[in-house]
C-alpha cells in the first residue's frame, strides 16, 4: 500500500478534526451543557470509546478501585550538579529512561530509571547537537534517540546519548517567531519525524487597553519542520479579561481552551474545542483513529482558581474575578500520554494565579486514566505536591517545587494494595 508524506497525512489528519468536531466560534453563547451520548460522534471507520458519567471504570469493577502512589526516588532539587530551572514536559522510553528539556537552562537531561542522573545529552550552545531552548522533546519509539525541537534555534536536532545522528532540520522562523515575540507559549510539542506543534496563548485582535471582554483565539498549530504550510488542528474562541499593566489580557477562568499530546509513535491528541469531553486522537498513519469521550461534567468554579494565594496575586485575581462565567466549565485543563498509549486527562483546569499551571500542570490534581484503546480505567488523584508529567506501566514520574522554588523530578509507583 502506497501512503502520502507524513506532512500530507497530518494535514489530513486537521481536516479530519474539523469535521468531527464543532469549533466555537463565539465562546461567550452561554449553552447548556450536553450529557446525551449524541455529541460523541465520528465518521465511519473511527472507532469511538464512550465512557457514562456513573461508569468507575475497570480498576473499580476489577474489584480494584483507585490506585495509591508511593515514592520510589527524587534527583534535582537542592542536589549539587542536578540543577534544573524550568523543566518543561519530558518524554518517557521503551527502557524507562526520562528526557527533560530545560526552558531556563537550555539543556537536555536526561535521567535513568531508578533516577540515576546522566546529565546533559545536549548542553547551551550554537554549534551541532547543543540547544540554545529546547522547548519540547520526544523518544523515537522504542529506540534510544530522541527528536528535540528548540525553538530559538528554529531547528529540531536528533541525538543518542553520543551526540547528534543526523543533520539537524530547521524549522520556517514564521511559524514559531510570534510566540518568541510574545514572550509565552501554552504548549509545545514535537512529533519523532519532525512535525512541531504549537499552542499560542490566546491575544485578543484590536488596541491594548480595552477595557471590554473580547473573545480570542486559542488554536492548535502543526508544521512540518522543513515545510511552508501550518495546519491549525483545532481552535476555539475564549473570552479574555480587559489588559491590565504587567498581565495583558487573559483568558477567563473556567472556560476551554484547546489542549494537546503526543505519543512516542508520532500519535496527536487534541482536546477543548468546546466544552465536551472528547478528545481526538490519531492513529499511526496520522488520520483520525479514535474519539475519547466521557460523560461528565467540569468541576466547579471555585477557590483554587479565583482566590489569590499571596499578596502578589491580589490584583490578577480582582482581574479574574470580574470575568464573564461560562454556564458548564471545561471539563479538563490538561492531557499527557503514557509511553504505552494510556490517556491521561488532568480534571482540574490551569489558574492564572499558579505557578506555570497551564505548561506544567496543577499540584494534587484527580486525573481520568484510559487505556490505548481508549477504555476508561478509573481516576487517581496525584499526592499534594506533585504535577504529572509522563507514566510508563506502573511508574509515574512528577515534577514537585519546594518551599525554595527548587524542581524535583519524582518517580512514583501506582500501588493497589
Amino acid at each position: 500500500m502506497v501512503r502520502g508524506s507524513r506532512s500530507s497525512r497530518l494535514s489530513r489528519f486537521a481536516h479530519a478534526v474539523a469535521s468531527l468536531t464543532v469549533v466555537a466560534a463565539g465562546a461567550c453563547d452561554r449553552g447548556a451543557p450536553i450529557s446525551t451520548r449524541s455529541w460523541c460522534t465520528a465518521d465511519s471507520g473511527v472507532a469511538v470509546a464512550f465512557t457514562a458519567a456513573d461508569d468507575p471504570g475497570s480498576w473499580a469493577h476489577d474489584g480494584r478501585g483507585s490506585p495509591h502512589f508511593v515514592e520510589l526516588w527524587r534527583v534535582g532539587g537542592l542536589k549539587e550538579g542536578e540543577e534544573l530551572g524550568f523543566p518543561l514536559n519530558p518524554s518517557v522510553s521503551a527502557a524507562g529512561r526520562l528526557a527533560v528539556p530545560d526552558w531556563m537552562l537550555g539543556n537536555l537531561t536526561v535521567l535513568d530509571a531508578d533516577g540515576t542522573w546522566y546529565g546533559d545529552w545536549a548542553r547551551r550552545g550554537p554549534g551541532p547537537g547543543e540547544l540554545a531552548r529546547p522547548a519540547a522533546v520526544r523518544w523515537s519509539g522504542d529506540s534510544d534517540s530522541l527528536t528535540v525541537f528548540d525553538i530559538d534555534a528554529g531547528k529540531v536536532e536528533f541525538l543518542d546519548a553520543d551526540g547528534p545522528i543526523r543533520p539537524p532540520i530547521r524549522v520556517d522562523p514564521t511559524y514559531f517567531t510570534p510566540v518568541v515575540m510574545s514572550g509565552s507559549v501554552r504548549w509545545v510539542g514535537v512529533t519523532p519525524d519532525a512535525a512541531v506543534l504549537l499552542a499560542p496563548v490566546p491575544v485578543p485582535e484590536g488596541s491594548s487597553g480595552a477595557e471590554e471582554y473580547r473573545t480570542a483565539e486559542s488554536p492548535i498549530l502543526l508544521r512540518r519542520a522543513g515545510t511552508d504550510t501550518t495546519d491549525t488542528l483545532a481552535t476555539i474562541a475564549v473570552p479574555t479579561t480587559p489588559e491590565r499593566p504587567f498581565y495583558g489580557a487573559l483568558p477567563a477562568p473556567g472556560w476551554p481552551t484547546t489542549v494537546a499530546a503526543v505519543d512516542e509513535r508520532g500519535g496527536v491528541y487534541v482536546g477543548g474545542m468546546d466544552a465536551r469531553y472528547r478528545i481526538v486522537v490519531s492513529d499511526d498513519s496520522a488520520g483520525v483513529g479514535r474519539i475519547v469521550c466521557r460523560d461528565a461534567p467540569g468541576l466547579p468554579l471555585g477557590e483554587r482558581e479565583l482566590v489569590p494565594r499571596s499578596g502578589e496575586d491580589a490584583e490578577l485575581a480582582d482581574v479574574l474575578a470580574e470575568g464573564v462565567k461560562p454556564d458548564a466549565p471545561a471539563p479538563f485543563g490538561r492531557i499527557f500520554v503514557s509511553h504505552e498509549g494510556n490517556l491521561w486527562v488532568q480534571r482540574e483546569r490551569p489558574s492564572m494565579m499558579g505557578t506555570s499551571e497551564a505548561y506544567v500542570g496543577v499540584p494534587g490534581a484527580l486525573y481520568d486514566v484510559f487505556d490505548s484503546e481508549g477504555a476508561y480505567l478509573g481516576e487517581v488523584r496525584a499526592p499534594e505536591n506533585a504535577r504529572f508529567q509522563a507514566a510508563f506501566g506502573d511508574t509515574v514520574w512528577a515534577y514537585e517545587i519546594g518551599d525554595l522554588d527548587e524542581t524535583w523530578v519524582v518517580a512514583y509507583q501506582m500501588r493497589w494494595d
